[in-house]
């Protein structure tokens, strides 16, 4: 190898090892040009969920496992209590018709009984994903309910066409977290790194 492609291959060395410090050792999680988050959230990012009656409850469970363990500062944690007034994050899933068609899911923002703008702080969700006769599998319904829950988490639709996201508008067959959700996620709530 010439000395020039040695060159050229150790200072491609450097700048590689340079960036995997910086992401591993700083957690650095802007590795994203921009991130699609809403300005306001939920007054902590420790969530109790439970799914409204009636509503799949392995939906629920499956999306909010989604979000958990990517940031230390967010937790969605399973309400076992009999007083719903305690749960922050109510997931209603697969029960409800679409009120109209194509509709897939929806998300409710509340405070203080009031719903509110997503540049609010709110204290309660209601995540809804329709039973729409859109879906074509189980995936694409499971896609929906991470989604929605991830609105409650202050993530919104990405505004860029080219990202891949859980968060894109529409019918999608998987319900995987890309690395741009994750990061999203600790760009808005800190507490961790994509990696």
């Amino acid at each position: 190898m010439n000395k020039i492609a040695q060159r050229i291959k150790r200072t491609l060395s450097v700048i590689m090892i340079s960036i995997i410090i910086e992401i591993y050792v700083f957690g650095k999680s802007d590795v994203f040009a921009t991130y699609y988050v809403f300005s306001g959230k939920f007054a902590s990012g420790y969530v109790t969920y439970r799914a409204v009656s009636g509503s799949n409850a392995s939906y629920a469970n499956i999306a909010r496992n989604c979000w958990n363990n990517i940031s230390s500062n967010v937790s969605i944690i399973y309400y076992t209590g009999t007083n719903t007034n305690d749960i922050d994050l109510a997931a209603n899933f697969n029960k409800l018709q679409e009120p109209t068609a194509g509709q897939l899911g929806i998300t409710f923002l509340y405070n203080d009984g009031g719903l509110v703008d997503t540049s609010s702080i709110w204290t309660k969700a209601n995540c809804i994903q329709y039973n729409s006769n859109s879906f074509e599998n189980e995936g694409q319904k499971l896609k929906t309910c991470v989604h929605e829950i991830g609105h409650a988490l202050s993530m919104a639709h990405p505004g860029d066409a080219s990202i891949d996201s859980v968060m894109k508008q529409g019918l999608r067959n998987s319900y995987a977290l890309t690395i741009y959700d994750k990061a999203c996620l600790i760009y808005k709530w800190g507490g961790g790194s994509v990696c």
